[in-house]
């Protein structure tokens, strides 16, 4: 895959071409895989209680309590697609799984093409570069038809960002949530192939973590995100891959 057209997780490694500068799309972008974890103790509770486990686990990250939750879930696999999409991705990854047999909720392909529609007619709209600063390497994945897909903020913002989509819309939060932000390549038949990357810039290097500040706090970790980030530094998960295609009827193909 060309460097124009990657976006979603590996895009992390073209802070390094942006002059020095972290821009404020890549920023944002690097945050939302950062808020993947965000429901490690909302949705994930259902998951360590599926599990036999006490949820408080996560919090003190006990070692016996994790591997046994972790390894329910590779043992029984069949359980993941019964998560919210959140903590079904999140789990994939912390146990190892990766995207063997991942599901989407139903209805999540219409919600996706529909997205990259109106971020296609965001992208065409000058204004929309003119904003905030744009990385060049967004500018020449548009211009080769390439559409990138941003979520964040809410419908009656007063000032409402032009590159994002509005979260408060349909399943988009628990896309922004899984998915983040992505490249959308089209097809000849009217299609759309996503290229993802499930991995965390602040996971340990051999984890495909990256050297760039990841807001690491030397406190205990109670809130849900750095209750999952603390479990990625610590080298808990795997990076997986994986591509969709959706289609104009919001058929959507998950493939390895």
């Amino acid at each position: 895959m060309s460097d124009v057209i990657r976006f979603a997780t590996d895009r992390l490694d073209d802070l390094k071409d942006v002059a020095g500068a972290i821009s404020n799309e890549v920023e944002y972008a690097s945050n939302q895989l950062n808020s993947k974890v965000g429901d490690m103790i909302g949705g994930p509770v259902q998951a360590f209680t599926k599990a036999g486990v006490n949820p408080l686990a996560a919090v003190t990250q006990n070692t016996e309590e994790l591997d046994k939750t972790f390894n329910h879930y590779r043992e029984n696999p069949d359980q993941f697609n019964e998560l919210g999409l959140k903590s079904n991705m999140m789990m994939r990854y912390f146990t190892g799984t990766g995207a063997e047999g991942l599901q989407f909720p139903e209805g999540t392909g219409n919600q996706i093409f529909n997205d990259i529609q109106e971020s296609k007619k965001r992208w065409s709209d000058p204004e929309t570069f003119k904003q905030t600063h744009t990385p060049e390497y967004i500018k020449q994945g548009v211009d080769k038809g390439n559409t990138p897909v941003y979520y964040g903020g809410w419908s009656d913002a007063v000032a409402p960002s032009k590159s994002r989509l509005p979260t408060d819309v349909g399943s988009r939060k628990d896309l922004s949530l899984s998915l983040g932000s992505y490249w959308a390549e089209p097809q000849e038949d009217g299609s759309y192939i996503i290229n993802e990357d499930y991995n965390f810039g602040y996971a340990p290097k051999e984890k495909g973590g990256v050297n760039i500040h990841q807001g690491q706090s030397n406190g205990i970790a109670l809130t849900p995100r750095e209750i999952g980030r603390g479990l990625v530094r610590k080298g808990y998960g795997k990076p997986y891959s994986y591509q969709l295609q959706v289609y104009p009827d919001g058929t959507l193909n998950i493939n390895k």
